[in-house]
C-alpha cells in the first residue's frame, strides 16, 4: 500500500495509493495528508489513520505537483503541531503558501 520515498527531518514521506486509502480509511483523501490532520494519535485530526511522523502522498500525483503537495503537507503539519491550529485554519494557510510559491515560479518563468 505504501512506499517510502524519503525523510524530511524526522518525518517519513510515503507514496500511497489514494484510491486504496479512500476505500480503507476516508473517501475524501486527495493528493496527500499528514499525521496532524489524519493522525492516529493527533488530538486535532479530522480522521485518524496516518501514523505519527508520516506524510502520505498519492503515488499517482503529477511529479511536477509533488513538490507543492509536499510543501503544503509540511507547512500544514507544522501549523497544527506547533501553533495548535485546527485543520481548516492550517489547510487555508498551506493553500496560501502553495499559491504564493506557484505564482512566484510562474512570474519567474514568464520573465
Amino acid at each position: 500500500m505504501q512506499k517510502k520515498i524519503g525523510t524530511v527531518e524526522d518525518i517519513n514521506i510515503y507514496f500511497v495509493n489514494a484510491c486504496e486509502v479512500g476505500v480503507k480509511f476516508w473517501m475524501d483523501f486527495v493528493d496527500g495528508g499528514n499525521d496532524q490532520a489524519y493522525g492516529i494519535n493527533s488530538t486535532n485530526a479530522i480522521k485518524k489513520f496516518i501514523p505519527d511522523s508520516e506524510i502520505w502522498i498519492d503515488a499517482h500525483i503529477d511529479l511536477f505537483e509533488l513538490r507543492f503537495i509536499l510543501i503544503h503537507e509540511l507547512y500544514e503539519r507544522e501549523q497544527m503541531k506547533y501553533k495548535k491550529l485546527k485543520y481548516l485554519e492550517a489547510h487555508e494557510l498551506a493553500n496560501k503558501l502553495e499559491k504564493k510559491i506557484k505564482k512566484h515560479l510562474m512570474d519567474e518563468f514568464i520573465k
